[in-house]
């Protein structure tokens, strides 16, 4: 004989995109490394020790999705973390030719 089992609808159903609830940071680190790889084609497969601890804090600069391989990129640069909170949508302009972020 076997029993059957119940299950009931969530009462409550959240969906965290943008981080308020989970802390995702080592998801984005790793999903904005996989993007930089394919657009800027490093020599290394592997980030540089110590880039996703420079990466973490500087989350909250980044508005979109898309800005996310451009702070990887202008980290990797050597750009400082003062002139990223300065303005990062202009790093992305400048990588791309003008028209992002602006």
């Amino acid at each position: 004989m076997t029993t059957a089992v119940r299950m009931s609808a969530p009462q409550l159903l959240a969906f965290d995109f943008d981080g308020v609830i989970c802390d995702g940071l080592i998801e984005y680190f790793q999903t904005a490394w996989q993007a930089y790889t394919q657009l800027f084609e490093p020599s290394a497969d592997r980030p540089p020790e110590g880039l996703a601890d420079r990466f973490y804090p500087l989350r909250p600069v980044v508005e979109t999705g898309w800005e996310m391989p451009v702070l990887i990129q202008v980290l990797v640069q050597g750009v400082s973390a003062e002139d990223i909170y300065a303005g990062l949508a202009g790093y992305g302009a400048a990588l791309f030719g003008g028209g992002w972020g602006e």
